[in-house]
């Protein structure tokens, strides 16, 4: 009895106390200054008065010998210093920043100044898009220096991006440079869910863009920077190293993992490794890094070089190496971690640590403090923190007992073997499931998306992973001077990038790899990792049971609640709501029907099938729709359809509807053919309408097709476009699709009716008579799909009584009508409560839909 309570005394005292990591708390303090800075918007002036303010309590706490309250107050100065810093960076624009000269109108201007970024060029050619765009843009961000404005040249400064079709040769970071072209603004998001490029450039500190004409209006002035030069011309030339040696439809892939040079994969080789969830793979992160300077420290194992010496040129690798790809925050973290990594080796410390991946914090957030809010940044934070506070799971265990010990003498090398290989593949599962649950919470938050897939795919690709770094580094190293060696090294990096390709390619084509999700709200995102560090603060390592526990608890109420409370409150909706996206030159429009009805009327741009499905996604995400009870296809031009095929693959449709003239004449039009079958393939049902179709949605709204009449001989796709008369509660709506000519003429000729809520005819082009469409159907609202600076004659009509209310969606941004109540209410995007009508809809009965 006295030996069991010595061993539970033991097992008491031996306990080990709360993590102490005093560079975690630092790194934590900053980073919640930065958060506060930036969602509360403290002034300049307050920050620095509370820094000595702070400073002086923790002086007088430390004095007077209270030091855990002085150690608080110490954090507290590290929360005013990170705030300080973040607005500093974040708000501080100079008095002759470019930014100041850019205009919401083009404004045509000449500005000399130095490439700070590696030229890339953007292949923007879009199969679906059914237009002739070009097949590819370059893009470059200059640090300006000067800027001819009224016809002389005068000092400016800051970060602009410049823009130009074509391929960019013969520039390189470091030079100095000469453009002409459009100086603008970047603009904010135009709909509800849209990725913010304005707050991501600000992050970059760049704030308006330069669309220059031609590649001939950028002049090469010189070189500023040797340095920079000479980096960025070792990456070209390295790049194209690659691109010589191996195949062409493994060199983007090699320029990717090896320089980082994403730009040049397809979107489709993109969407390829989200969904097969290894995007990661496309970026260099720690791994990539990782592996690389592992090359370098086997040199001391082989006995190439001294243990000190190989970890020294270790370590001036990975700067080399951070270097060459431009210092981004996951390789300088990876670079700071190996490098302190390397030099507790020399001392002989503690190699892995949170101290360390704090440090590492630190200086990427002094570089730039904006980077705490780029996923990139979070996520390979995340990865590393996940495996640092889990290592006790994944290290082999230790055999301290002998019997064992002789029991692992006595295996053969073969057994051996074996146990290690199903130790390793153990270990790699492990790893990879941990990192995939850990980082799932920010994944389907931003990335929309959960691909359990990844569990597997992952370990697999490991291998391929390591073989095609290593021998891509060999094809960078031996490609100038050793070719023979080269044209080797090539032969293995093809088949390890093919496999890659492969396995990827598989995986995001297996039935419930993947699917795609509104996923869980930002602030239970929030909550779910704010808790994770109550948990490493209060527990070395916490059993499975509480994780367990933990993450069913946070599934259950931050990801199936708000999906239920949303489908609830549709199921129990009673007004319309009506969204007209900012689509560009191109339409769609969502109508969230009483009783939970969701129907899509067009989704497609001009140009750019990706952006349309991508806008039409983030408001369904945002609204927390997940299926979609009906499309509606006004015609067959592909700005009014090219988005649906992607649409159809991220949320359940369950029928389209066409007309029945264009349904008879597939055949004839490839694009939309093909448009239909995907759709079809995926289960959607394809059903026609035609004049005089009337369709019930519920007791109280009505959809009658006013055109296109069955068998109606017509001159254009857009005279067959599908009209949409909808009454609900009195109010009425008119979509008209691209309706002009002959057809157009026939409804203006038919008796007028008056309607609360219409559409301009083709995007409110001249060729839809909008004076005689406005006078038929005199809407208290009229608005227009069309992109910047398109159609913006029919916005004259606003000033003349009694013409409409015009909204243009390029000004407005996306437009909200709810109807409820016999009452309209409007919104604006860009300008919220732009303009709000109230009024009765008690319509007299000469005034009702005529739906024969």
């Amino acid at each position: 009895m006295d030996g069991s309570l010595t061993l539970a005394s033991a097992a008491k005292v031996t306990r080990p106390p709360p993590t102490y990591q005093p560079l975690l708390r630092a790194f934590l303090a900053i980073a919640l200054g930065i958060v506060i800075d930036r969602r509360v918007c403290f002034s300049p002036l307050l920050w620095c008065i509370s820094f000595p303010l702070v400073l002086l309590l923790w002086y007088v706490l430390f004095r007077s010998k209270k030091y855990q309250l002085s150690s608080l107050a110490l954090l507290a100065c590290l929360v005013v210093v990170g705030g300080a810093w973040h607005n500093l960076q974040w708000n501080w624009i100079g008095q002759r920043d470019i930014a100041t000269f850019a205009k919401d109108a083009p404004n045509p201007i000449m500005v000399h100044g130095a490439i700070v970024k590696q030229p890339v060029w953007l292949a923007v050619s879009d199969p679906n898009s059914g237009t002739r765009q070009p097949t590819e843009r370059s893009k470059l961000t200059v640090s300006v220096d000067s800027i001819r404005d009224d016809g002389f040249f005068r000092p400016a400064s800051g970060l602009v991006q410049v823009f130009f079709d074509g391929k960019t040769t013969g520039l390189f970071s470091g030079d100095r440079i000469e453009v002409v072209g459009n100086l603008v603004p970047i603009k904010p998001p135009a709909n509800p869910g849209d990725f913010d490029f304005q707050q991501s450039l600000r992050h970059q500190h760049i704030h308006c863009q330069l669309e220059a004409p031609t590649p001939q209006a950028v002049k090469k002035m010189g070189r500023v920077n040797l340095f920079k030069n000479s980096i960025s011309r070792l990456r070209s030339d390295l790049d194209q190293v690659l691109w010589f040696y191996l195949e062409p439809t493994r060199a983007p892939l090699a320029s990717a993992m090896l320089l980082g040079n994403r730009s040049q994969l397809t979107s489709e080789n993109r969407d390829e490794f989200l969904t097969s969830g290894t995007l990661h793979v496309l970026a260099i992160s720690g791994l990539h890094v990782g592996i690389l300077a592992g090359l370098f420290l086997l040199l001391p194992r082989l006995g190439l070089l001294p243990r000190r010496w190989g970890l020294g040129v270790t370590m001036a690798f990975v700067f080399f190496y951070a270097a060459l790809v431009e210092f981004r925050p996951p390789v300088t973290r990876a670079a700071i971690l190996i490098s302190v990594f390397c030099y507790c080796r020399i001392v002989g410390r503690v190699a892995l640590s949170f101290n360390s991946l704090a440090f590492a914090g630190i200086i990427v957030v002094a570089i730039n403090p904006m980077d705490i809010f780029s996923a990139g940044a979070q996520l390979s934070f995340l990865a590393v923190a996940t495996l640092i506070h889990f290592k006790t799971w994944l290290a082999p265990p230790e055999v301290s007992d002998p019997i064992d010990q002789l029991i692992e003498k006595s295996l053969t090398p073969r057994e051996r073997m074996k146990k290690h290989v199903l130790r390793v593949a153990y270990s790699t599962l492990l790893v990879s499931a941990i990192i995939w649950s850990f980082a799932l919470p920010a994944v389907a938050s931003q990335f929309h998306i959960v691909a359990p897939i990844a569990l597997i795919a992952n370990p697999i690709l490991l291998v391929p992973l390591f073989s095609s770094l290593v021998f891509g580094a060999g094809v960078l190293a031996f490609g100038t001077w050793f070719p023979a060696l080269a044209h080797l090294m090539a032969a293995g990096c093809n088949g390890s990038l093919w496999l890659i390709q492969k396995i990827v390619e598989t995986s995001s084509q297996l039935p419930l790899g993947h699917w795609w999700t509104a996923g869980p709200t930002p602030t239970m995102v929030t909550v779910f990792y704010a808790t994770l560090l109550v948990f490493y603060f209060c527990f070395k390592v916490p059993r499975p049971k509480w994780l367990l526990f933990f993450g069913g608890a946070w599934v259950l109420c931050g990801w199936i609640i708000p999906d239920a409370q949303a489908y609830w409150k549709a199921q129990n909706r009673q007004n319309l709501v009506m969204t007209v996206l900012d689509v560009g030159h191109g339409s769609c429009v969502l109508l969230e029907l009483p009783n939970g009805k969701n129907v899509l009327y067009d989704c497609g741009r001009y140009g750019s099938a990706r952006a349309a499905e991508s806008t039409a996604a983030s408001l369904l995400w945002k609204k927390r729709i997940g299926k979609l009870d009906a499309v509606f296809v006004s015609h067959a031009d592909s700005d009014h359809f090219n988005g649906l095929p992607g649409l159809a693959e991220k949320f359940r449709i369950e029928r389209v509807l066409i007309s029945k003239n264009l349904s008879r004449q597939l055949s004839h039009k490839p694009s939309f053919q093909n448009t239909i079958l995907n759709m079809e393939g995926r289960g959607v049902l394809r059903e026609t309408v035609a004049q005089g179709d009337l369709l019930m949605f519920g007791a109280s709204l009505r959809m009658a097709i006013l055109n296109p009449a069955d068998g109606a001989v017509t001159n254009s796709d857009n005279e067959d476009s599908i009209v949409i008369a909808i009454e609900f509660q009195g109010n009425r709506i008119l979509l008209p699709g691209d309706l002009e000519g002959e057809a157009l003429s026939q409804l203006l000729d038919s008796k007028p009716t008056i309607y609360d809520i219409a559409m301009a005819p083709h995007h409110g082009s001249r060729n839809s008579a909008p004076e005689h469409f406005i006078q038929w159907c005199r809407p208290t609202f009229l608005i227009v799909s069309a992109g910047q600076g398109k159609n913006t004659e029919i916005l004259d009509y606003a000033d003349r009584d009694p013409y409409p209310s015009i909204l243009h969606t390029a000004y407005t941004g996306a437009v909200r009508i709810e109807l409820q109540d016999h009452s309209i209410r409007v919104d604006a995007w860009h300008h919220p409560q732009l303009e709000n009508s109230i009024r009765s809809a008690h319509l007299p009965a000469s005034n009702t839909l005529d739906y024969e």
